[in-house]
């Protein structure tokens, strides 16, 4: 049993026994004092013998101490027994706001439970913080919503890759630990398995999701070695570099957009590895004419300049001498016959990734603005994607350079909002904000979003904004949630004294990764 600091001189002292306990932020703290507690006279003293801390704020009951003594514990969903000898000895509720079980220290409170005194299953000598977990699986599943709801496998490599640094408070071991399962990524991302794959052997569902066909492994880095430093470096061969983009179309959306959109065209540049991705209005010769032109045009503003492009049969006069006139070689799959153009392939991995992050779009998010979510869904599937050229970076990074969230923070695509309305925009009565949905970050603004606004029908770049989400909560906290935020990085500081430096991050990690997107959001 751990006594918190206001619980610690609790019942009757008993010569000092102390122990060591590891934390959550990997620090220690030792025992000030040994009591002997008054659970139920029904306990052996052993099982009733608790250790007090000063840096502790909940007093922690053990179970497997209860379990140890004869003593079955039930959890339900209104409350918790300790039952011996099919006899209840001990009774308490469960805490509605902290979802946490609580328990009397003491008899002589009549089986009362004082308030806010948390009941915490513990395994060996290790104290969590609730607030801990709480927040930091709130902090993964936003920021895996914020991304269109990779799947994990995806999204761990990307983080280990070092290609999402600027996430505040977003890691590997997080997401292992801390996030969710999602029903976003699922829908998807879940597929048929293979046949004849382990047959007799029973199959998960993230082994049927991590089943798509992922990019090729490339070769780490190699390293050269002199007298002076190390340099790394890629090796590719020339005859590797393919110089090649190619293009293609999906199917017909369900839903034709407020703006006549109705198909969505693909390149995929076999070099950098980026997926692009721009709505059309039909298969019309004109609107393949401007879908190509557009992304084209990116990837030359990116400084990649492909020599040869690939088409489907679906192709114009115009198209062919657009290419042409560009410096291009062209090549044209044989009909029925697609398995030439890498783009097919995108078209798979986009769409899957498109598809999870319209499932998480709010409920009221309306089905004619679908194609208002292409741009952040291309941003955050390149975010995801490896470049062939330097596979330490992401596609995005080749394309744009370094993602900064500080900078352009990104939130869940189609998550509800209020936009602020200016005092000499509004009529003295008026609202103080607008209803409207987030539908990317605004890369040429400091800390501005891009947002849809169904009154006007239209988009707006803004700076103040309030998010609603449906799906995932935002990593805020309530005034007791901060107070617990404060206390555990004041013992995390005095625990484990930095030197000075020019920043302040000093708390836990899940503390400070949540204080830095307050500050954003």
């Amino acid at each position: 049993m751990f006594l918190a600091n206001k619980h610690k001189y609790l019942g009757k002292a008993l010569k000092h026994d102390e122990i060591n306990v590891g934390v959550a932020n990997t620090n220690t703290m030792n025992s000030v004092t040994t009591r002997q507690l008054r659970l139920a006279p029904e306990l052996p003293p052993e099982a009733q013998k608790a250790h007090g801390f000063k840096e502790m704020e909940r007093s922690l009951i053990s179970v497997p101490v209860l379990c140890d003594a004869d003593c079955t514990v039930v959890f339900k969903k209104q409350n918790v027994q300790v039952i011996k000898n099919n006899n209840v000895i001990i009774e308490g509720p469960r805490d509605a706001e902290t979802n946490l079980w609580l328990m009397p220290l003491n008899n002589d409170d009549n089986n009362t439970v004082p308030k806010k005194r948390p009941f915490m299953i513990q395994l060996k000598h290790t104290a969590n913080s609730a607030y801990q977990q709480k927040s930091a699986s709130q902090l993964q599943a936003w920021h895996h919503a914020t991304l269109g709801a990779p799947v994990v496998t995806t999204l761990i490599k990307a983080i280990d890759k070092n290609w999402l640094t600027s996430f505040p408070g977003l890691t590997s071991n997080g997401i292992r630990k801390h996030l969710p399962k999602s029903i976003q990524t699922t829908m998807g991302h879940l597929h048929k398995v293979r046949k004849n794959l382990r047959p007799t052997d029973k199959v998960t569902t993230e082994e049927i999701m991590e089943d798509e066909e992922d990019d090729p492994d490339y070769l780490p880095p190699r390293v050269i070695k002199n007298r002076e430093h190390i340099v790394q470096v890629t090796a590719i061969n020339f005859e590797d570099l393919k110089g090649m983009t190619s293009s293609d179309q999906t199917g017909a959306f369900p839903h034709t957009s407020s703006r006549g959109n109705r198909y969505v065209m693909l390149m995929e540049d076999s070099d950098a590895g980026p997926i692009l991705a721009v709505a059309i209005k039909s298969r019309a010769k004109e609107h393949l004419l401007a879908g190509f032109i557009e992304m084209h045009d990116t990837l030359k503003k990116a400084g990649i300049n492909p020599v040869l492009h690939r088409i489907d049969n679906e192709f114009s006069k115009e198209l062919i001498e657009e290419i042409e006139s560009r410096g291009l070689k062209y090549q044209i799959a044989p009909r029925g016959n697609h398995r030439t153009i890498p783009a097919e392939r995108g078209i798979q991995t986009f769409k899957n990734h498109f598809i999870s992050t319209l499932y998480g779009v709010d409920p009221t998010f309306p089905k004619s603005q679908w194609d208002r979510l292409i741009t952040v869904a291309v941003i955050t599937l390149n975010m995801l994607r490896p470049s062939r050229i330097n596979p330490a970076k992401s596609a995005y990074n080749e394309l744009w350079g370094n993602f900064d969230f500080n900078k352009t923070p990104l939130a869940p695509p189609g998550c509800l909002i209020v936009a602020h309305e200016r005092p000499q925009d509004r009529k003295t009565w008026a609202d103080h904000g607008v209803k409207g949905y987030f539908i990317g970050p605004a890369k040429h603004h400091y800390r501005n979003y891009r947002v849809y606004i169904p009154a006007t029908r239209g988009e707006r770049t803004t700076d103040t904004i309030e998010f609603f989400p449906e799906h995932v909560q935002m990593p805020k906290t309530s005034s007791e949630d901060r107070l617990a935020s404060a206390t555990e990085d004041l013992i995390a500081i005095l625990q484990k004294p930095h030197p000075p430096t020019p920043f302040l991050d000093q708390g836990t990690k899940t503390n400070d990764a949540i204080d830095k997107l307050r500050e954003i959001f």
